[in-house]
């Protein structure tokens, strides 16, 4: 084989490994509102649970269902849409950042940021959620997604609060609680699903197995036809 031709043996091989190669995802940043579920699934996510809002559901069995490098929690009223989401990396998601409500930690600053939300979770009685704040008040759930913004415990950030918190009392999420999209627009959930979505990240520039092997016997075949030719 002449080494033009080997050559372009190569290059044929190269761009049919292009359309093969792992696609990466959308790990979306901020706050995501009224988002279809058509639209999150081709970003790459999966649905990992759902349960309604107004009844109990252990958090051990969303962390097991939801294994992956990022995790998305949010809410919605009706099937094929989301009301609010926000996604961040699993670790911090998933982060206890206060031991219970009523601890001092209440007004704390936190420091918990992933994909532009700062996650929060309480591992006793509190709650579990994100917000665009540096700081949470865990009265209770998170106060500061009340409209306005909250001075509680002598502190308060000055800025509107928007996020999502998630009722948790001793390693359950339980009933309620809110969401707040604009800092003036609360909507407490009473009705409707919580959900949380998984995603694992995979590399864009790496081909997937099935295309090295394609590589490596086309590879193989011209190097027999070159020593046929020699």
């Amino acid at each position: 084989m002449s080494n033009f031709k080997f050559v372009t043996t190569l290059s044929l091989l190269a761009s049919l490994a292009l359309p093969m190669t792992a696609q990466a995802g959308v790990v979306p940043t901020g706050i995501q509102a009224g988002v279809s579920a058509a639209t999150v699934t081709g970003w790459g996510w999966k649905e990992c649970h759902r349960s309604a809002v107004n009844a109990s559901s252990a958090i051990a069995n969303v962390l097991d269902a939801c294994q992956g490098t990022h995790l998305m929690m949010g809410f919605a009223s009706a099937a094929g849409q989301y009301d609010i989401l926000g996604a961040g990396s699993y670790a911090a998601v998933t982060k206890i950042t206060y031991a219970d409500h009523t601890s001092d930690n209440n007004g704390a600053k936190l420091d918990n940021w992933s994909n532009g939300l700062n996650f929060y979770r309480t591992e006793g009685y509190g709650s579990w959620g994100f917000t665009t704040n540096k700081i949470t008040e865990l009265y209770s759930a998170d106060i500061f997604l009340r409209n306005g913004v909250q001075v509680e415990f002598g502190k308060a950030e000055g800025e509107l609060s928007k996020g999502l918190s998630f009722h948790v009392y001793n390693g359950s999420l339980t009933s309620g609680w809110s969401y707040n999209l604009t800092g003036n627009d609360i909507v407490s959930m009473y009705s409707g699903d919580r959900v949380f979505l998984s995603y694992t990240e995979k590399s864009a520039d790496v081909p997937e197995p099935g295309i090295l092997v394609l590589i490596g016997i086309g590879l193989a075949g011209a190097g027999i036809a070159r020593r046929r030719k020699a």
